[in-house]
């Protein structure tokens, strides 16, 4: 997957650590960034929709579990790291 971003400038440097354990991704993804508070941007990618309550729904991109990530996945992902 890094191959796909790094003529964006995008490296292992941009991703960060592992995520604690919980029932649910985007609350395990929302206690990370709880802890990291420099994380300013981010995108959560997966085949499983686990946006709840808690989750930024504009955050996160759903790919297919046979297609991964595809050209217009990749640029869609990219364009909501560019967003301010």
């Amino acid at each position: 997957m890094l191959e796909q971003f790094r003529p964006f400038g995008i490296t292992n440097d941009d991703f960060h650590g592992k995520m604690p354990i919980l029932e649910n991704r985007g609350d395990e993804i929302m206690t990370y960034l709880a802890h990291y508070p420099e994380i300013t941007t981010f995108v959560a990618v997966d085949d499983e929709d686990f946006t709840n309550e808690n989750f930024p729904r504009d955050r996160f991109v759903l790919t297919e579990l046979a297609h991964g990530i595809t050209e217009p996945i990749k640029d869609l992902i990219i364009a909501k790291l560019l967003e301010i």
